[in-house]
């Protein structure tokens, strides 16, 4: 079940393809939330299983596949959904593919990166 938000959802356009917002945690780590640019601003069901793309969490600066990899590559944990973001996340190997879940067809993954 996918449904639109009305409400006005502000997006940084930046000529890519996926909307990243970095989110400060706790002890100077870093959280990425990145979503294929076309799920901002959606809700998908199935099931008890929710994936909210309306929320503020989610309102960043849309960006390329070149500086996303750089983003991924580089942050603590990983909040990410979309097949184009998923795409490169298993082609910058910072997931593998028992990371990723589906949701309404979605697919998504939540991780926790180890730096070395």
């Amino acid at each position: 079940m996918r449904s639109q938000n009305s409400r006005h959802v502000k997006i940084i356009k930046n000529g890519g393809s996926m909307i990243v917002k970095l989110h400060n945690a706790e002890g100077g780590r870093t959280l990425a939330a990145v979503i294929d640019t076309n799920l901002l601003g959606t809700v998908h069901e199935e099931g008890n299983h929710k994936l909210n793309f309306t929320e503020p969490f989610y309102e960043g600066i849309e960006r390329t596949p070149s500086e996303v990899g750089d983003i991924m590559r580089n942050a603590d944990f990983l909040n990410i959904a979309g097949k184009e973001t998923i795409t490169l996340a298993l082609e910058e190997e910072v997931i593998t593919e028992q990371d990723v879940r589906m949701i309404d067809g979605v697919p998504y993954a939540v991780v926790v990166l180890v730096q070395e």
